[in-house]
């Protein structure tokens, strides 16, 4: 009786349990491109995701990058995934997701809102509503593009790179 009623139970959670569907995902790599090296090192908080974030598996991890040269100062927030469930209607939608930067002494900042799109052959990450110089690459190299793509089924490293000034 106990090994039936165990079988039921794990049954009933089976069938219960909605499955995410993996989305469009990534590896970021959240970037500053300076100019100029600074005379003193300072710190780039970055803050992966937000409250306003839609149909996301997975969201990244916050982190800090020192910035004691010039060019691109870079750190990972890790993998980041939008979620393609149809309970959600989120296979219907585009995944959300907010990356944005401060320094500590908060004199510069910056956002980019990222849709994250699972086609059936490519996935594309596109900003908007992005602070101006921000970037999306698909390599550590500063460029100028705010939409990427790359083939279904892959994990790239994406670089979301802000231009401080």
């Amino acid at each position: 009786m106990r090994v039936l009623l165990n079988v039921f139970v794990a049954i009933t959670f089976s069938l219960s349990s909605a499955p995410a569907f993996a989305g469009a995902g990534a590896v970021v790599q959240a970037c500053v491109s300076v100019d100029i090296q600074p005379l003193v090192p300072y710190t780039v908080n970055f803050t992966a995701g937000s409250d306003f974030d839609e149909c996301m598996n997975s969201s990244g991890e916050s982190d800090t990058v020192s910035v004691g040269r010039e060019g691109l100062n870079c750190v990972s927030v890790d993998y980041v995934e939008g979620d393609a469930s149809l309970d959600e209607l989120c296979a219907t939608r585009p995944s959300t997701w907010t990356l944005s930067y401060h320094t500590d002494d908060y004199s510069q900042s910056g956002t980019t809102r990222t849709d994250w799109d699972a086609g059936a052959q490519q996935n594309t990450i596109t900003l908007r509503e992005q602070s101006p110089g921000t970037h999306v690459c698909p390599t550590e190299a500063n460029c100028v593009a705010t939409s990427i793509e790359w083939d279904t089924g892959d994990a790239p490293h994406v670089y979301i790179i802000f231009d401080l000034d």
